[in-house]
């Protein structure tokens, strides 16, 4: 299939279907997730309503998918749509060199927020970082411009909170760069946070360096954290000792995976270049807008390996280049008023023969270079320009002038309502708090304080907010005279009176006001021209008013400006007869857009137009199954236009249908489920989507309401029961509730691995015997076969139980699939099993046995999925080989061993992360220091344990506000307390062994089992204590 958009100008746009090879993911969970301590990049990990992904498949196929290409005399682009509408590939035509990295397969990696992600391209995040919906189609529309310039549009409107994003694709004739031009549109009628990044990936070996503006001379981590120098940085960054100096712009020398931001920049521009192809990347933006400039990599060690093969086959390792706006870090936030459109460009461009650029614009980049008292002048420009003039010039004189002809060719607030009842932000923002979880009554009331305060002493506040949200309350709870009299009053403050008026021109148009409401959404209009949703509606006025001509002409206007304003697609086919397959073609298949835009039209009244959208939707996806929740919005439509008979049998539809989109997320949602539920009390599958929409908005015990509710109403149906596990013990500490939950909800469902994970760490959580929880496991092997926490927690009970021969082997016949962030658990097991089969050997005298199985814990399996980290030290490894050695005889090789195991920190920290140097690694340096003849050196090392863990064992734990990964997609809340207490008793112990305070180290460790069965370290410590007891008597 092949259609194309060609003028007589050189920018051309063309629309193909192509074939890549893909791997494909496994199937999302049916389960919700509820992520609420989860720590993403920085910020909430929170992923509904979206359902989550946690397995991809090993083996690939051809698939097709719809692509744009954007060409001209120097550029080709490749769009995918379909895969979030990311920048596949884009090639310089002058010198055939892919200036962002091309990767020729997706292979997708559980690297998402929710669902596995891509690398290769660029990608863009928005609202929130690894945009949870990467991976899913978006909206297109090409176009050809006047002035030979062509353009693809990708829109969509998110699902987590209802904002839409737009991004035009955009080649010009006889210019060398990529135009993008970005509007990010708040639909709700609240406030809400957002980001955006643009991730350029970079191929990367050997030549690449990356090129950030002349004026950085300084990075940092995440948080404004870790400030180093660049590009050579000095001292420690990522526990990575880059002494005397190590020019981290060059991938090369970044061993680990790196994150680095510019501290700040008076320029334009960021980019890389490739000195092995002689051409680089630029990405070009208004520092004003666009401050941010950050790499990202892997790194080039053994763990960054193990990803590049995760995510490609042949295109190699790249780097990220990332461009954040209206932000100078990760995690920052901004914010989008109702009603408010931000808009802004971004332009990516290649170069080439320049260099180390040393400033840069759309138009052109230069590098100066001098050396021996020789200066070096590279220019390249992205158009032709003939009689172009390069000027060098120091200290007052010119030292060059010449011309050349450019051609590109070559809870916050509780508390400090506590200290201050009253107090106006706090009382504003817990208001708009509750008004987001469904809870408008007590919205009402601190929106109505809020308002109070305000006007205490001025009856016209300078912040119109708390009138707004007072109003936004008043409408969801039917009170419109009221609402009307807040909105206005909001209205009198300027920061909010394009969203009131636009919300009274909704209350108009439900009276049939339509004078008034016109005249109110041309006032939106005048101080808002970018408010999407007034423009819908001041079409439906217009046509309902009979100004047909008025009504073409804001069609034509507001068609050029935005091509998914999908109201004003829908209107002009629906009251007009115009252009049904316009609107069809734009709206694509997604549901949520259809379900968005009957919402819209529901909010002013027009019901008949609301059920207009959700039966076009119905006939256009005949052949499919319906999703229970588009149903349930069209019952309430019904039943609002007094049709109950007909609503009465769309809810009994959708009682019977399957889920095939996203969870309900809404307010809409929740309006909907709460009169579904009303209508028929025993629709189990409605209650238990209300739970899950309650649960998401923290009203937790109205949601295990609902959950009971719905499993009495049907006691097959295994989700409320699991949900009902989770509510239990997270949210009242009802661990047997929990257990019969859960357990109930499993044998409902016994192929649904999911929650056989979850009922395994439960039982974790409740120090269930470790040969229980291998039994249950080992009875549904499809189960575990289908999940590699299954499988990892399997092999555990195999090592924790002394199999380790058997755990090896079950290791070595999978392949395995981390989550970025929780690597190491595959790892972990395969060096455990070895070891303490070498241990076994070592205990036996086999002393070329035990030499054997230590070494191969140097050497990983790629089936692992994981690469070694550069600077983690495997002390305990060198001293056993040590151990060997000597037994066998072979004292220099011991005594090499042995000096290995001296290495490392001999600092304690708190190790929280598979990356952190562990407490084992002083107390082997300490066995290392003694079987070498130092006893003072090795008891130095024991007393620091102890020392250590006494001043640090009553710490108040919690989790860092700015912490950038907490990423485990555990569904039970952690006890940071109780594992921060067996953290320092296990060091402590491991200190007491080393001074061969036996009996206390025994005591240390029985107490830690006694809280933790399952503690692995302390189980094998506890051994080795045993053993150094009978040899040192």
């Amino acid at each position: 299939m092949k259609s194309t958009l060609a003028g007589p100008q050189s920018a051309r746009a063309c629309r193909e279907t192509i074939e890549i090879l893909t791997y494909p993911v496994g199937e999302p969970d049916p389960n919700p997730m509820f992520q609420e301590k989860r720590v993403y990049q920085g910020s909430s990990g929170t992923v509904y309503p979206y359902p989550v992904v946690e397995s991809v498949v090993d083996t690939c196929e051809p698939r097709p998918y719809d692509a744009m290409f954007l060409e001209n005399d120097y550029l080709k682009v490749m769009i995918l749509p379909d895969l979030g509408g990311r920048v596949q590939m884009a090639l310089d035509k002058t010198n055939d060199y892919h200036f962002v990295d091309y990767n020729r397969v997706i292979k997708p990696a559980l690297v998402g927020l929710a669902v596995p992600w891509i690398n290769g391209g660029i990608e863009f995040n928005w609202p929130q970082h690894l945009r949870p919906s990467t991976c899913h189609p978006v909206d297109v529309e090409m176009r050809k411009n006047a002035g030979g310039s062509a353009t693809v549009w990708c829109c969509e409107i998110d699902s987590m909170v209802g904002t839409k994003g737009m991004h035009a694709f955009a080649l010009q004739q006889g210019r060398a760069y990529l135009r993008i031009d970005v509007r990010l549109f708040n639909r709700t009628r609240v406030p809400e946070a957002f980001l955006w990044w643009a991730n350029l990936a970079v191929h990367v070996d050997e030549h690449p360096q990356s090129i950030f503006p002349p004026d950085v001379t300084a990075i940092m981590d995440h948080g404004k954290r870790g400030v180093r120098s660049f590009p050579i940085a000095t001292g420690e960054y990522y526990k990575v000792d880059n002494a005397p100096g190590t020019d981290i712009s060059r991938y090369r020398n970044i061993p680990v995976p790196t994150s680095y931001m510019a501290y700040r920049s008076d320029y334009d521009f960021v980019g890389a270049y490739d000195y092995g192809r002689q051409a680089g990347l630029l990405h070009v933006a208004s520092r004003q807008v666009s401050p941010s400039k950050k790499q990202w990599t892997w790194g080039c060690g053994d763990f960054g390996q193990a990803w590049d093969r995760h995510l490609t086959n042949e295109d190699g390792p790249y780097v990220e280049l990332m461009c954040g706006v209206i932000t100078d870090n990760q995690p920052d936030f901004s914010w989008l008023a109702p009603g408010e459109e931000r808009a802004f460009t971004q332009h990516f461009m290649p170069y080439k023969g320049v260099g180390v650029i040393k400033n840069a614009t759309i138009d052109a980049a230069v590098g100066l270079e001098a050396a021996d008292g020789i200066a070096t002048v590279r220019a390249y420009t992205t158009a032709l320009r003939p009689g172009a003039r390069v000027t060098l010039a120091a200290q007052g004189s010119t030292l060059l002038e010449a011309e050349f002809d450019g051609d590109p060719r070559t809870s916050y607030y509780r508390e400090a309502l506590r200290r201050d009842a009253g107090d106006l932000r706090c009382k504003v923002a817990l208001g708009r708090l509750l008004f987001r979880r469904g809870l408008y009554v007590e919205a009402e009331q601190h929106y109505r304080a809020a308002v109070e305060r305000a006007t205490r002493h001025n009856p016209k506040p300078i912040d119109g907010e708390a009138f707004y949200g007072l109003g936004l309350s008043l409408i969801a709870q039917r009170e419109f005279n009221s609402a009307e009299a807040a909105l206005h009053k909001a209205a009198w403050n300027a920061a909010w009176q394009d969203a009131a008026w636009y919300q009274l021109a909704r209350l108009a148009i439900g009276d049939a006001r339509w004078g008034e409401a016109e005249a109110l959404l041309r006032r939106c209009l005048d101080r808002n021209g970018g408010h999407h949703h007034a423009v819908h509606l001041l079409l439906c006025t217009l046509l309902q008013r009979g100004a047909v001509d008025k009504a073409n002409q804001l069609v034509e206007a507001e068609s050029a400006r935005d091509p998914f304003n999908v109201g004003v697609l829908f209107e002009r086919a629906y009251a007009a007869d115009w252009q049904w397959d316009v609107f069809q073609q734009r709206m694509s298949g997604n549901m949520h857009n259809d379900l968005e835009l009957a919402n819209d039209y529901a909010a002013a009244g027009r019901d008949e137009r609301a059920a207009a959208v959700l039966l076009c939707y119905l006939e256009r996806h005949a052949a499919e199954s319906d999703d229970p929740l588009l149903l349930i919005h069209l019952a309430a439509v019904q039943r609002r236009s007094g049709d109950s008979v007909g609503a009465d049998a769309t809810l009994a539809a959708a009682a019977g249908a399957a889920r095939r989109g996203f969870f309900p997320n809404t307010l809409s949602d929740l309006a909907v489920l709460e009169a579904a539920v009303a209508a028929c009390p025993d629709d189990a599958r409605a209650r238990c989507d209300l739970g899950n929409l309650l649960y998401s908005k923290r009203r937790y015990d109205d949601a295990i309401c609902h959950w009971k509710r719905a499993a009495e109403a049907d006691p097959t149906l295994a989700q409320p029961r699991r949900n009902l596990g989770l509510a239990y013990f997270n949210k009242r500490r009802d661990l047997e509730a929990a257990w019969q939950s859960l357990s109930e909800a499993f044998r409902l469902n016994p192929r649904d691995a999911p929650v056989l994970f979850g009922l395994d760490q439960l039982a974790k959580r409740l120090n269930h015997d470790p040969l229980q929880r291998l039994e249950r496991l080992q009875g549904h092997e499809s189960c575990v076969a289908a999940c590699d926490d299954l499988t990892i927690e399997l092999i555990a009970l195999l090592n924790q139980l002394g199999r380790h021969e058997d755990a090896l082997d079950a290791l070595l016949a999978r392949h395995f699939h981390p989550w970025e962030g929780g690597e190491g658990k595959a790892s972990a097991q395969y060096v455990l099993s070895l070891t303490e089969s070498a241990r076994q050997a070592l205990a036996d005298g086999r002393w070329d046995d035990a030499d054997a199985l230590f070494r191969r814990a140097f050497d990983w399996p790629h089936s692992l999925g994981e690469g070694k980290l550069a600077g983690i030290h495997v002390n305990n490894v060198h001293y056993l080989l040590g151990l060997a050695a000597r037994g066998a005889g072979r004292e220099d090789d011991a005594q090499r061993w042995l000096q290995l195991a001296r290495d490392g920190l001999s600092e304690p920290a708190s190790a929280q992360y598979y990356c952190d140097q562990p407490p084992e690694t002083i107390f082997y340096q300490g066995l290392a220091w003694r079987a070498m003849g130092d006893e003072v050196q090795a008891c130095k090392r024991f007393e620091k344990l102890i020392l250590y863990a006494d001043a640090h064992q009553d710490d108040e734990c919690h989790i860092d506000f700015f912490a950038v990964s907490l990423p485990d997609f555990l569904v039970f809340d952690a006890d940071l307390n109780l594992k921060h207490q067996l953290r320092f008793r296990f060091m402590r112990s491991l200190g007491q062994i080393g001074l061969h305070q036996f009996d206390k180290a025994v005591a240390e460790l029985e107490r830690i089992l006694a809280l933790d069965v399952n503690h692995m370290r302390a189980l094998m410590h506890l051994r080795l204590c045993d053993s150094a007891a009978r040899a040192a008597s």
